[in-house]
């Protein structure tokens, strides 16, 4: 009687987990906010069927020459992706006179039409100057110094470095150290080898098909486990990504040009959440590092997007949207025109949001896409 009781007693408890469990997965999937961004959805119209390539130089870049469509989540509309021949997705030049933009997938442009970058909005209003993009989605400062040093060739007076609160001391802790008095980087492109582990397998299955098990693992397990080295101490983190910046900085000055350090917040830093990010921090280190050096500008974006940023960022990913894009370009495009002393100190024309049509993911339309990025 006593062992049936105790069956009975584990039977409610399982049947009243099960139902919980299901009760939240489906509240989960009908709250956008509650849920965690997964792989973007592509749609490739050319042979490659695959975003990243390994580079020697970078660690990796998109493929060169590559067009598909892709789109963060359900929620989100789809875009238009076309990768220039250097692996970006800067494909507007404008004018001779030349700004260096690096950066991550916020510069990329994630979650927009390249037309709605700030990049490619800053070519528009500005047509005597080329923005020329180089980023990638999940770059930190180590890539960024890199591509500096092996693909900008050309005469310049200023960078601009989108610094993002939200990956960039992750990205860094990854990729570079300092050892010995001496700043190392190893940009080698980490891809998964060799057979696939059950648990693994299990994991990936979970992920793609609930609702529920992402969020569970990105606010409790990823943090207990600390995959990210950023998330066990930020000391050595946040010294990595100053020294990065630093020697940045030095190259740029060395190159007679200024450095304009773009912050842009995230997500969970608008919304206070505690995730170990040490955002106070972050921000304390770029203060000093402009203070150290005079060639360093630095531009915050915070107070531009912590005012309503369910309007300026995805509904899931949490990237900036379009909106978010034009408020980053009109705060650049301010400075550009008032305090740049390249620029021509006046304030700037008045610009106007315009929210684009839905594109349509379909490679018959790809050629007509690619022509309107070329030809505004």
């Amino acid at each position: 009687m006593w062992a049936a009781s105790r069956v009975g007693g584990a039977i409610l408890v399982l049947v009243s987990v099960v139902i919980s469990l299901g009760m939240a997965e489906i509240v989960i999937r009908f709250v956008p906010s509650l849920q965690v961004a997964k792989e973007p959805e592509q749609h490739f119209c050319s042979p490659e069927k695959r975003r990243h390539i390994r580079n020697t130089e970078l660690g990796y870049t998109e493929i060169p020459g590559n067009t598909y469509f892709e789109k963060g989540t359900a929620e989100e509309h789809w875009y238009f992706v076309k990768v220039n021949t250097d692996g970006f997705r800067d494909n507007y030049d404008t004018g001779p006179r030349q700004v260096i933009m690096l950066g991550d997938s916020i510069l990329r442009g994630t979650l927009v039409s390249e037309s709605q970058t700030f990049g490619y909005l800053l070519d528009l209003w500005y047509p005597d100057i080329t923005f020329r993009a180089f980023g990638a989605g999940g770059w930190g400062q180590a890539n960024q110094l890199r591509a500096y040093e092996t693909l900008v060739k050309v005469s310049h007076k200023l960078v601009i470095l989108v610094y993002t609160t939200s990956n960039d001391i992750n990205d860094n802790a990854e990729r570079a150290t300092w050892e010995n008095g001496r700043l190392n980087l190893n940009l080698e492109w980490q891809v998964s080898k060799g057979p696939q582990s059950p648990v693994f397998k299990l994991h990936r299955v979970l992920w793609n098909s609930s609702a529920l098990y992402p969020l569970v693992f990105e606010t409790i397990v990823k943090p207990l486990v600390g995959r990210r080295a950023a998330q066990l101490s930020m000391d050595e983190p946040i010294n990595v990504t100053r020294l990065l910046l630093s020697e940045i900085a030095r190259r740029v000055q060395a190159n007679n040009a200024e450095l304009l350090v773009v912050i842009i917040p995230s997500w969970n830093e608008l919304k206070g959440f505690a995730d170990g990010m040490a955002y106070g921090r972050q921000h304390e280190m770029l203060r000093q590092l402009a203070e150290a050096n005079p060639s360093v500008t630095l531009l915050d974006t915070t107070s531009e997007l912590a005012i309503d940023p369910h309007l300026k960022f995805g509904l899931i990913d949490t990237h900036l949207n379009a909106y978010g894009q034009f408020l980053v370009a009109s705060k650049i495009d301010q400075w550009l025109s008032m305090e740049w002393k390249n620029g021509p100190m006046v304030s700037p024309a008045p610009h106007q949001f315009v929210q684009e049509g839905i594109t349509q993911p379909d490679c018959a339309l790809a050629d007509e896409y690619a022509r309107r990025l070329a030809q505004p």
